[in-house]
């Protein structure tokens, strides 16, 4: 019943999104989280041209992959500091940030049973 509710919720983002925006949203929808999956629907259901839909998802997609480039390039050296101390702590290193991230997770509301239920 919830997962029925949460694809309506993002079936009436997704659908607000593409009439507002328009096939620009495509650009944006790879940053949105569910929209990415339902705005090829979206398109389709509103006869978008396919030459259309290819070019503003592959430039939606080269903007999705550029950002994320972009920020590992400008944290590189961060990333390989964090990385080498938790290689420096060994086994420890590894184990060590479960406990912070399962905290983080039930923090945030996601129950251990959330998890299991989404991964199967």
């Amino acid at each position: 019943m919830q997962d029925l509710l949460l694809t309506r919720l993002l079936r009436c983002q997704t659908e607000t999104l593409l009439t507002k925006v328009g096939p620009l949203s495509l650009l944006f929808s790879k940053f949105l989280p569910g929209v990415s999956l339902l705005s090829v629907a979206m398109a389709g259901i509103t006869r978008m041209p396919v030459p259309l839909f290819l070019l503003l998802d592959g430039i939606g997609a080269l903007l999705f992959v550029g950002i994320a480039m972009t920020f590992g390039w400008m944290f590189q050296d961060e990333i390989t500091g964090a990385f080498s101390r938790l290689v420096a702590y060994g086994l420890w290193g590894l184990l060590l940030p479960l406990p912070c991230s399962h905290s983080t997770l039930r923090r945030n509301g996601f129950s251990a049973s959330y998890l299991s239920a989404a991964s199967a």
